[in-house]
């Protein structure tokens, strides 16, 4: 498995920047995202293995300059909090 110690978790302004200055793509991980990848199935993806091994690498796979630039977007729980 993956180590989630690598993961950096940085300001939503900074990472906004990142995106532009590095062209960079964005893979989002909301809470359906999550469930997933911690072994629970949601109202329209029955949880499957492969796909949460997918997730997990997706998440904790680091940007390389050689390979393109990608940023996983987590949503906060502030973001959450401010929406309900």
């Amino acid at each position: 498995m993956s180590d989630l110690g690598l993961i950096q978790v940085r300001p939503i302004l900074e990472s906004l920047a990142y995106i532009q200055e590095q062209g960079a793509s964005v893979a989002r991980f909301g809470d359906g995202e999550v469930e997933l990848m911690t072994g629970s199935s949601i109202p329209y993806q029955d949880y499957d293995p492969d796909l949460a091994q997918a997730l997990l690498e997706i998440l904790t796979t680091p940007s390389r300059a050689d390979f393109g630039s990608i940023i996983s977007c987590v949503e906060s729980l502030l973001s959450m909090q401010l929406f309900l």
